[in-house]
């Protein structure tokens, strides 16, 4: 794939001299200004001149052009386009600006592919939702439960008791479902993706590097040898400053995240919300906490499929296993590559040295 040099049994004298640009630097080119054609082919032409194999293509503040738009993938051909010209590599990046996931605000732009997360609060919200997938669909909260939690007095949960939404109850706990609202400038005035959901993260792949690939998918595996994914996060979690603290309290959630823990488990997460927020020497509740860490993994695989798409697009054919298992074998041969660098290169200072020696005798 990207160093197929280093499957050689030796490593050559001239291509360490003289690296061909699969093996230089890349800087992050920041487009943040017009798309000028000229402006653009004098910079690569600089990067040419500097020695640098090649550039990535990175959107930053300031980028004039509609992101993805005709006149962004028009850059993006051209640029490749010119790469070529001179041997170099195009790598592009999947986002505007960073994270990667919402394709510069078009995804999140449909409410259901949204970032949720599940939300304590001691107080009840209004304008709630029966049905978790309305709420998905509105991006109103949905009502998860409610608890009666007792605390020591080192505010370490002893037990704690399911409760009726309306009921009377001591240090009382509302669970929500809640989504993210839109209006955050860093994301075109949308907001960040559910990236615990495969629909959503599979509409950001259609989106973003399918788009690219109608651009410059005859290039994919040649001038452009990968994209740059950036950073794809969950909500995480956000923890009581104490366990008497009345402020919200949060975690990484998804529409159906209860129903893959049952199937995964074969019990109930809904009933055991409190032992996501409190410390507690409950037995259960320690393996709970570890239940719902596997079961976050294995719904984060929607993520880690964006980030499987960047080795994807080196292959205009071919299957994504396969392109995983030379990335694995390149891996394999890395450390035997440094090490044969290492060794070249002081075989090279010991002949200067030698020459120099040799020159001071003279």
């Amino acid at each position: 794939m990207l160093y197929t040099k280093n499957k050689e049994k030796q490593l050559s004298e001239e291509l360490f001299k003289n690296p061909t640009s699969e093996y230089r630097s890349t800087p992050f080119w920041a487009w943040n200004a017009d798309l000028d054609r000229e402006e653009l082919s004098r910079q690569i032409d600089e990067f040419s001149e500097m020695g640098f194999g090649g550039f990535h293509m990175h959107v930053r503040q300031g980028l004039e052009s509609e992101y993805l738009g005709e006149d962004f993938l028009g850059a993006v051909k051209f640029c490749t386009d010119r790469a070529k010209e001179k041997n170099m590599l195009a790598w592009l990046y999947d986002e505007d600006r960073w994270p990667s996931g919402v394709a510069g605000g078009k995804v999140t732009k449909t409410l259901r592919h949204r970032q949720k997360y599940l939300s304590m609060l001691t107080v009840d919200l209004e304008d709630t939702v029966e049905d978790v997938y309305e709420a998905r669909e509105s991006g109103r909260p949905y009502f998860v439960g409610a608890f009666s939690i007792k605390l020591d007095n080192d505010g370490r949960m002893l037990s704690y008791e399911q409760v009726e939404r309306d009921a009377c109850a001591e240090n009382k706990r509302y669970f929500f479902i809640r989504q993210r609202q839109g209006g955050e400038p860093r994301y075109n005035y949308q907001c960040y993706v559910d990236a615990m959901s495969k629909e959503a993260i599979d509409e950001f792949i259609s989106i973003t590097h399918e788009s690219f690939k109608r651009a410059v998918g005859d290039e994919f595996g040649v001038t452009v040898p990968a994209i740059f994914t950036d950073e794809p996060q969950m909500y995480g979690f956000s923890a009581l400053k104490s366990a008497f603290d009345t402020d919200e309290a949060g975690c990484s959630w998804t529409t159906d995240f209860a129903d893959t823990y049952q199937k995964t488990f074969g019990k109930s997460i809904t009933e055991r919300l409190p032992e996501l927020f409190f410390a507690t020497d409950m037995v259960e509740a320690k393996e709970g906490i570890v239940d719902v860490s596997a079961t976050m993994e294995e719904m984060n695989a929607a993520t880690e499929e964006t980030a499987a798409s960047v080795t994807h697009v080196t292959e205009a054919v071919g299957s994504m296993n396969d392109a995983i298992a030379v990335m694995a074998e390149d891996a394999k041969s890395g450390a035997t590559y440094t090490a044969e660098i290492n060794q070249k290169a002081q075989d090279i200072r010991r002949e200067a040295a030698k020459e120099q020696a040799d020159a001071r005798t003279l």
